[in-house]
């Protein structure tokens, strides 16, 4: 009998670490693979990595840049007061890099169900019982969900409350004290947590208030220690508050103001409750702010339990951790994605098991409660795919997007390793924790501070550009503050482009060699399918690869674009491979080259007489004056035919073409015509007798060697010999004619599409218009599209 006790003792243990082993590897590798996505921010994986990095080598104790703008001093004892992150520096000198946070963090959540599984089978007296509520606890969301946002010692709570809780059952006292003096460690208002840990413990356990009676009485110097602990570190706590330096100018940023404007508080949270008291109408009005979010939350924390921690008397110690949260207009306090939930869900579970000690049917319970459990992470745990459907448009969860492309990843990697170790560097927040190893990397605020602290938030800004050898700027996530950065830096002699790819720009101080990117020659290709944004679009297979389909029929639009790259001044030529299928006569769509999200560069129009049903290719040329940012490559569709798109490619070259300039395919929409009608096709087809059929559009151009093509055709025979129709390119309004050609009958034959071309030069910047001129009397004439183009000056 002793043998097979032992064996069962030593199956729930094996059980339980698999458990505990299991979820340390899969949210491991989820957090550190979030974080190589570029979804970790300097709020608040960058602060700690810094923090941590200062403190390990040199730059400071827990010393951190973020908040710069009012944190004078820099120490993260003058925002929270964390000692116990001076106990990880051990392990972190051995591997300092900002993924070892969120192992530790996430291994500290997974071991905390140890302690759990001591209390349970201790209140409970079944281990089979005590097993089921350890595991879920691993797959309880609130837990979950705190795991997938970034590192925060808050972590280390749920450990460090159900070992306490465990040692004050035992009477254990020495752990105790041990264990609840961490848990104080880890932030000041950890108090609130331990206190209401050990109300609740005194509320089930009404026959050991007795012994508080008696100062001899271990328990009650135990709970005079906690108290005592409690008052230290809050006074050690205000203590490196006062002594750090805060800007006024940010202290409603400071206090986090914002997060009660509702309940119309200002204060650290110690002062919540006498507010409350003295305003119950605008705590009223606070509480039903976003209140179905609210009521969410509540049930996300309560329902996988089937609701028994709310049914005890330990309930009512619980109470007071939710009142910040709910009283607040801060989505992160009560929503699942952020660290708060971490204050709420040891006490939840220790009244849980509390709960079900005087229930009979406890085994059945807990076995419903799992599934429950269960079911509820399958439609909201962060690694679950479902949770993205879940929370459509980022409201119910606290879960950023997963939809980064592996290109994307690929150029910010390949920037960040080029930013030299331990230099000055400034970018934004998803990028911060990248570079977070460097007591110099700075970055980005990324709030609106309001009209006057935003002129100090701007007056440092313009120092960490000043201080900062390198400014490494994202355009695919650009806010207010890197733009202005941007600005700034582009706009300034003293800074060149070092490294752009894609998306990302590297700028490095006094640089004024050719940057490392798109150079002469060099080739950049984007599969329509994967490395650019679609709208209304299928992806196919054709021959093993993914290609993109717009279907016939699709409303008119841009359907493939991005991927919102930098380039540098320079010429370039943007070629989309395409084919049609079942196109309809006339205009199927067109490539265009756009900048800052939408302004036409360069567009090239593309008709059904030139698709084929094979891959042809439609190219486009332009060229830039200055680094650009925000370019992307677009695919129009008119709807008139099956479109399919395999690549688009952007080509580097060489130097001789105007600048700035770009090919432009005009069209009837492009060129005034009062004279004439747009057909269905896109057609600009003349109808009645007139000096003019077309004029326009007044394109300021560059000075250079540029040519016109125009496509044309007659709808019917002509009358006889003699002129048809004059084209020219005029200047000044007409005043200069730069080429001109007059076509006459014989070259026109009916219904077949003719092409002219025009060349002309610039010797100084001019403003030129595409005429059609005299056309001949009583005929039907019909423009497709005239292309004008640049082209590279001739040699010597």
């Amino acid at each position: 009998m002793d043998r097979l006790k032992a064996l069962k003792t030593d199956r729930h243990t094996a059980i339980l670490l698999t458990a505990v082993a299991v979820y340390t590897l899969v949210f491991s590798y989820a957090t550190v693979w979030k974080h190589d996505q570029y979804y970790s921010y300097a709020w608040d994986l960058g602060v700690f990595n810094q923090a941590m990095y200062s403190t390990a080598f040199g730059g400071g104790l827990l010393t951190y840049t973020c908040d710069g703008y009012m944190n004078i001093n820099g120490s993260y004892f003058a925002i929270h007061f964390s000692p116990i992150l001076l106990l990880l520096l051990p392990l972190y000198v051995m591997f300092p890099h900002p993924s070892l946070l969120l192992i530790i963090k996430t291994a500290a959540l997974a071991a905390a169900a140890v302690p759990l599984y001591k209390i349970a089978e201790k209140s409970t007296t079944n281990r089979d019982t005590a097993l089921i509520i350890a595991v879920t606890y691993l797959a309880y969301p609130g837990i979950q969900a705190a795991n997938w946002y970034d590192f925060q010692p808050q972590a280390l709570v749920p450990l460090l409350v159900f070992t306490a809780y465990l040692m004050l059952l035992e009477e254990k006292w020495a752990p105790y004290l041990a264990s609840t003096t961490l848990a104080l460690m880890v932030e000041e208002h950890i108090f609130l947590v331990v206190a209401a840990t050990i109300a609740g413990y005194l509320i089930a356990h009404r026959d050991q208030t007795r012994r508080l009676l008696n100062p001899k009485d271990r328990l009650t110097q135990a709970l005079v220690a906690t108290v005592l602990l409690s008052v230290t570190l809050l006074a050690a706590s205000a203590l490196a508050k006062n002594s750090n330096h805060i800007n006024p100018e940010f202290k409603e940023v400071y206090e986090a103001a914002g997060g009660y404007r509702v309940l119309g508080y200002t204060g650290s949270a110690f002062g919540l409750p006498l507010h409350v008291a003295l305003n119950p109408a605008k705590a009223y009005q606070a509480l039903l702010y976003d209140a179905d979010l609210k009521l969410a939350y509540l049930l996300f924390l309560y329902a996988p339990l089937l609701f028994l921690p709310a049914t005890g008397p330990s309930f009512l110690a619980t109470i007071p951790l939710f009142v910040p949260f709910l009283l607040s207009n801060y989505r992160a306090y009560y929503t699942l994605g952020a660290h708060y939930s971490l204050y709420v869900a040891p006490n939840i579970f220790t009244a849980y098991i509390l709960a079900l000690r005087g229930l009979t049917d406890r085994k059945n319970l807990t076995r419903l409660s799992l599934v429950m459990t269960i079911a509820l992470a399958a439609a909201l745990s962060p690694v679950s795919p479902i949770s993205q459907a879940v929370n459509q448009g980022g409201r119910l969860l606290w879960y950023p997007a997963i939809c980064r492309p592996q290109a994307y990843v690929d150029n910010l990697d390949t920037l960040v390793d080029v930013v030299p170790d331990g230099a000055a560097v400034l970018t934004q927040s998803h990028v911060f924790p990248h570079l977070s190893s460097n007591a110099n990397a700075y970055t980005t605020p990324i709030m609106d501070f309001g009209p006057e602290a935003n002129k100090a938030a701007q007056a440092y800004v313009d120092t960490l550009i000043d201080k900062c050898q390198y400014v490494l700027i994202d355009f695919y996530e650009a806010e207010a503050w890197s733009i202005y950065v941007h600005s700034q830096v582009k706009n300034s002699p003293d800074w060149g482009v070092y490294a752009y790819l894609d998306n990302a720009v590297l700028y490095q101080r006094g640089l004024e060699s050719t940057p490392l990117g798109l150079e002469n020659h060099h080739t950049r290709t984007y599969r329509a399918a994967t490395d650019l944004h679609t709208s209304g679009v299928v992806t196919v297979w054709d021959e093993g690869r993914p290609v993109a389909l717009i279907p016939k029929a699709s409303p008119p639009g841009i359907t493939v674009y991005g991927p919102y790259s930098v380039l540098p001044s320079g010429s370039y030529r943007v070629t989309a491979t395409v084919r049609a299928e079942d196109p309809d006569e006339g205009l199927i769509g067109y490539l265009q080259v756009a900048r800052d999200q939408g302004t036409e560069v360069a567009r090239r129009m593309i008709w059904s007489q030139d698709a084929s049903p094979q891959w042809f290719n439609v190219s486009l040329t332009f060229t830039l004056p200055c680094t650009q940012e925000y370019t992307e490559y677009r695919i129009y569709t008119t709807g008139r035919s099956h479109l399919y798109v395999d690549t688009i490619t952007i080509t580097g070259l060489r130097d001789g073409y105007p600048v700035p300039c770009a090919t432009r395919s005009l069209g009837a929409e492009d060129l005034p015509a009062p004279d004439a009608q747009t057909t269905t096709e896109g057609y600009l087809r003349s109808h009645r007798p007139t000096k003019v059929l077309w004029y326009g559009p007044y394109l300021t151009l560059a000075p250079g060697r540029y040519a016109a093509h125009y496509v044309l055709r007659a709808e019917t025979p002509l009358s006889g010999p003699g002129p048809a129709l004059t084209l020219d390119v005029a200047a000044g309004r007409g005043a200069r004619v730069l080429n001109a050609t007059t076509l006459q009958a014989e070259n026109l034959a009916t219904r077949e599409w003719v092409n002219v071309t025009l060349t002309f030069t610039l010797t100084q910047e001019a403003e030129v218009e595409l005429r059609g001129l005299a056309p001949a009397q009583g005929e039907t004439l019909t423009l497709r599209e005239v292309t004008l183009a640049p082209l590279r000056r001739r040699p010597g």
